[in-house]
């Protein structure tokens, strides 16, 4: 018995693809949950080899199946509050009472203005064939300029094999891969 749910679009996607959440359902309900495709900014953009991403449920029973379903679509109608963390983005080194300075005075703050920045790892060891960097910013960057339009923020792929050149020190940064934010 097998039944397939399109998650592409749907904001509980995040929750719906991690394997504690599949696994769960396996344990409560007996079906097997599986994350397939891929997903896609615009599901337009999707092939016959590559397929918007979709959940792949399977049972041994029409009854197994049907719980499985049920509890699947129990996470889909579940409210999801914001995605980001505001207070992740505030400015830690900025105080939190601003003074102006005088118009009369010519000192100007000796301090750039620092943005907020965030670093998320990106938690996969590499593997021969297998791009983890490619993987992360999508075909032609598709996915970095994706964050990027929805978020309003600037995202770069830095750390250890990401390609991306610290300009400070002419090499690539020492820590592991991961997606900056800023």
């Amino acid at each position: 018995f097998v039944k397939d749910i399109e998650i592409n679009d749907l904001r509980n996607r995040y929750v719906l693809t991690k394997g504690a959440t599949q696994t769960q359902i396996f344990t409560d309900t007996g079906a097997n949950v599986i994350t397939k495709g891929v997903w896609y900014p615009d599901k337009s953009m999707h092939t016959e080899k590559d397929p918007p991403l979709y959940l792949h449920i399977t049972a041994d029973s029409a009854e197994k199946l049907e719980n499985g379903i049920k509890a699947v679509q129990a996470l889909i109608d579940q409210e999801l509050g914001p995605l980001i963390d505001q207070r992740r983005f505030q400015n830690r080194d900025e105080p939190r009472e601003r003074v102006s300075p005088s118009p009369f005075s010519s000192h100007q703050p000796s301090r750039r203005a620092k943005w907020p920045e965030e670093k998320v790892f990106i938690k996969i060891d590499p593997l021969r064939n297998f791009n983890v960097r490619a993987k992360v910013v999508g075909p032609g960057g598709l996915f970095v300029k994706y964050i990027q339009q929805e978020t309003q923020t600037r995202v770069q792929i830095k750390g250890i094999g990401s390609g991306f050149v610290e300009t400070d020190t002419g090499r690539e940064g020492e820590d592991p891969m991961h997606i900056h934010v800023t």
